[in-house]
């Protein structure tokens, strides 16, 4: 047998040159001619410096042929600082103008007197209106529901009282006060409410819970509003408390052993301003209700006047003022009778005495008797001299 011949192995495989790596770049970037497809181009090459990567991962600033996929090559700005804080001691810089600083509270107009005295009134009122209004409530009106009403009725007038007793407690309330803030307000309330439960029982309490001696300065606002009352309203009641509230005002600090004369001469003068006062009040009531007042109500009225003025002053003019102003007031009833029942063709020519007659009932003539006797007891067989006493005893 022969022997099988030596076969030589193969040869290395050649380098690749550098021609070769320039017109065929490797898969994974290894060329230096073209980038890699994940952009890994040799540090330092010249076509590493020619063109950026895919996702842009040149330095930023830089100058290139082409800006990265998702945002440009230009430097960011960075974000403004923030505004410095003042130092310590000196005063913050000024807002903005667009919006302006809300205006400094004052410490010392918090809880004022004025505070207190809008807060009660507001509540005074809209207790009162609530008062009114739970009467007119529709609803059953069987036995049961109707004390139930009743109930929260004197409840709601209980709490009008106790704001108006909270007003007249308050330290700072002075008569000043009382006559242009807290005054006004409630009459106000009393005039517009219409309701005569109500406006009897808010004159009352404001008799009854403020001192004599802001009665004394603010008598005339008070008896301004007694002409709008509803007719149903006594305005006697209200003039008999005032007045009783007044005279014994007016007792107890009447000139004595202590007092001066000074004094004495500015009380007797207060006591005659507000007799005028009451006066006043008294005709233009019952002008404003004209003929449809009642006569026992005209004598009441000018009673209630003619025992105020014998507890004030001895003075026998006063007295026949009021004698005066009552034959007055019932001879306008009079005449006012006499001139409808003609103008209805009731009676015709003049007619008779007792067709002009207006009635008298039991309880007017009664009054009337009554205002007959005060003067005469004071005055004895003098107050034949008044010229309107034999008027008025016609009657």
């Amino acid at each position: 047998t022969t022997p099988m011949p030596d076969v030589p192995p193969p040869p290395p495989p050649a380098a690749s040159s550098g021609a070769d790596d320039g017109k065929h770049g490797q898969l994974f970037g290894g060329g230096t001619a073209s980038d890699s497809l994940f952009g890994d181009a040799a540090a330092g090459g010249p076509a590493g410096a020619a063109a950026d990567s895919l996702f842009g991962d040149g330095p930023l600033g830089r100058s290139s042929d082409g800006d990265s996929l998702f945002g440009s090559s230009a430097p960011v700005e960075p974000p403004p600082p923030p505004p410095a804080l003042a130092p310590a001691g000196e005063a913050p810089a000024p807002p903005d103008e667009r919006t302006p600083a809300p205006a400094p509270r004052d410490p010392d107009s918090e809880g004022t007197v004025a505070d207190s005295c809008e807060f009660i009134l507001s509540n005074l009122l809209e207790m009162n209106r609530l008062w009114i209004r739970i009467q007119h409530l529709p609803g059953p009106r069987d036995k049961e529901s109707r004390r139930r009403v009743q109930r929260e009725r004197n409840d709601l007038r209980i709490l009008v009282g106790s704001n108006l007793n909270r007003l007249s407690s308050l330290e700072g309330v002075t008569a000043r006060v009382y006559g242009s803030d807290i005054l006004p307000r409630v009459l106000a309330e009393v005039a517009a409410c219409r309701d005569p439960l109500s406006q009897a029982y808010l004159m009352d309490c404001i008799i009854q819970t403020f001192p004599d001696e802001y009665h004394l300065e603010t008598l005339e606002v008070f008896l301004g509003v007694l002409p709008k009352l509803r007719e149903k309203v006594n305005v006697r009641t209200i003039l008999t408390n005032m007045m009783d509230r007044l005279v014994q005002y007016y007792k107890d600090d009447r000139i004595g052993d202590a007092d001066d004369a000074d004094a004495s001469a500015v009380k007797a003068a207060l006591a005659a301003q507000s007799f005028d006062m009451f006066e006043d009040i008294v005709g233009r009531v019952c002008e404003a209700r004209g003929e449809r007042i009642p006569p026992r109500d005209v004598v009441r009225l000018q009673l209630c006047l003619l025992r105020y003025a014998s507890s004030i002053s001895s003075d026998p003019s006063l007295a026949a003022r009021c004698v005066g102003n009552c034959a007055a007031a019932l001879g306008t009833l009079r005449a006012a009778k006499a001139a409808s029942m003609r103008g209805r063709g009731v009676v015709m020519g003049g007619g008779t005495e007792g067709s002009s007659r207006i009635d008298m009932d039991d309880k007017a003539t009664a009054a009337l008797e009554e205002m007959l006797r005060v003067p005469l007891s004071s005055m004895g067989l003098d107050v034949l001299g008044m010229p309107d006493f034999a008027a008025l005893l016609e009657f």
